[in-house]
């Protein structure tokens, strides 16, 4: 029976690619029947960039895997990790184009016979101006001595510009004029996204952030609540809050990205993994490429990109932690002095007889003990990698 089951298994294995080939045939013979762009992509379970010259563009769209239409009509597109785009035409904004353009062809026609105008009126004021500037110049040349230093005096037309606009008013030739030209709005296109994944999985994706190659995560909404999702649309933090999830640029070389629900901040790894929850009150990058992690009570540990603790929450300076090398006694001695000095404080509502057993020089020395111990590993998490065999 098992043999059987096995063969059978082997044999669904064997065809399966079979039958996935022969549907792709298929659908290409089919899509080739209407379209001059036909080309198969395996991403995504399938899908097909379709393409066809009308009138003097080439339009775009795509299909799934079974050959049917998801959007046609973009002048262009752009293809990213979990949805395409492509530049649509708008019916609203192509409306609002086209009556600019109708208006901006009267503006046109306007302009010409201004710019007419303009030139007549400007060659008009130039010879009055040139006048009045010679007649002022003849009057220059009589009173000054020399004809050296009477060439200094002269006067150029363009001095006289606007006393010529003054007398060409007074013989009713008014300055030309024309209203603005009339502002471009968008073509009457914009960029319209769609996801592979159909019908698409969330009510709102912010597309700003699949774009960027900075973030790791992008905010989506599902049943009129956010979550988080990674670049290929998989959910990481649940659609459960009723405002977007704040983020920031992805930090370490882009391995990670930071996020925070309730004003609190966690981090995720470039494959999407939560290696931090969302509960520390700060989180930064030190120089030596590690996270540095802060609570609420203001006390500071250390992780590594894979989430793996190097220093717990109890101190309260990691800057020894920090450098990119050192010797192990110096890193130890800060290490244990920290802990040791918190470890051996009186709690709050500690009675003294019990803190008095429980801090002492004996136990005092074993804490150290077991402290130095946990540098040694600390040490190593930090400096392995510059460690010389």
């Amino acid at each position: 029976m098992r043999r059987i089951i096995k063969t059978m298994l082997l044999l669904i294995a064997l065809m399966l690619p079979i039958c996935t080939f022969a549907q792709n045939v298929a659908v290409t013979k089919q899509l080739k029947a209407k379209y001059s762009i036909v080309e198969y992509n395996k991403s995504n379970g399938g899908w097909y960039l379709i393409g066809k010259q009308e009138g003097t563009e080439t339009l775009y769209g795509f299909c799934n895997k079974l050959g049917k239409v998801i959007a046609f009509g973009g002048k262009e597109y752009k293809v990213y990790d979990a949805f395409i785009e492509f530049y649509m035409p708008d019916p609203a904004l192509k409306k609002a184009y086209d009556e600019w353009k109708k208006e901006h062809d009267e503006w046109k026609k306007e302009y010409n016979e201004y710019d007419k105008l303009r030139r007549q009126y400007e060659s008009k004021k130039e010879v009055i101006a040139q006048e009045l500037a010679d007649k002022e110049n003849k009057k220059i040349a009589s009173t000054v001595v020399g004809s050296y230093w009477a060439s200094h005096f002269l006067k150029n037309s363009i001095e006289f510009w606007s006393q010529a606009e003054a007398i060409m008013l007074k013989q009713g030739i008014e300055k030309p004029v024309i209203r603005k030209e009339p502002i471009m709005p968008c073509e009457g296109y914009q960029w319209v996204q769609y996801t592979f994944i159909q019908p698409q999985p969330y009510q709102e994706i912010d597309y700003r952030d699949l774009r960027n190659e900075n973030y790791i995560l992008c905010s989506v909404k599902k049943n009129g609540l956010y979550g988080l999702a990674n670049k290929n649309l998989k959910i990481i933090i649940p659609c459960s809050y009723n405002k977007p999830i704040e983020t920031s640029y992805s930090i370490l070389n882009n391995t990670c990205q930071k996020f925070c629900i309730n004003g609190k901040y966690g981090v995720v790894n470039k494959s999407g993994k939560i290696i931090l929850k969302a509960e520390y009150k700060d989180i930064s990058t030190t120089t030596n490429h590690l996270l540095k992690v802060t609570k609420d009570n203001n006390l500071i540990g250390i992780y590594d990109t894979n989430g793996t603790e190097v220093l717990p929450c109890i101190f309260t300076d990691v800057s020894f932690a920090t450098k990119s090398s050192q010797s192990f006694s110096a890193f130890a001695q800060r290490y244990v002095e920290q802990f040791v000095n918190e470890w051996q404080k009186k709690g709050e509502f500690e009675k003294t007889a019990v803190w008095q057993i429980r801090v002492n020089e004996q136990t005092r020395q074993q804490k150290i003990i077991d402290l130095t111990k946990k540098a040694q590993t600390a040490y190593l998490g930090l400096y392995a990698n510059n460690m010389r065999v």
